[in-house]
């Protein structure tokens, strides 16, 4: 058994005297951290402005009809909504779409544009 501990002791303090052992146990954690941290960083980036949505309308007609609609929906008037069905509803989840329609307004802009 004094041998075989010998064996081990010897290749332990080998293993860990080389330099790779250095360089992992120093930069191990440093890339650990980095796969943790640099997602969170990648979804905090804000980028550009809202988003733009082209209409190609060549009546003259879809574009009005589109954009009266999108800023009714933004503006939160929904027509038509029975109280008794909403209160129905589960109301956790009716406020997180309402918080969530509250972020996303004005998040996007319609442009006309006209074949011609």
């Amino acid at each position: 058994m004094r041998k075989f501990l010998a064996i081990v002791k010897r290749e332990y303090i080998q293993r860990v005297r080389s330099r790779m052992f250095v360089v992992i146990t120093v930069l191990g954690p440093l890339v650990i951290s980095f796969f943790g941290i640099a997602p969170a960083l990648i979804f905090s980036i804000q980028a550009g402005g809202p988003l733009k949505i082209a209409v190609v309308d060549q009546t003259g007609k879809v574009y009005r009809n589109f954009f009266d609609s999108v800023n009714e929906s933004a503006s939160g008037t929904r027509p038509n909504r029975d109280p008794v069905n909403a209160n129905m509803l589960n109301q956790n989840t009716g406020q997180r779409f309402e918080e969530l329609g509250e972020q996303r307004r004005n998040s996007f802009e319609l442009e006309e544009i006209n074949m011609g």
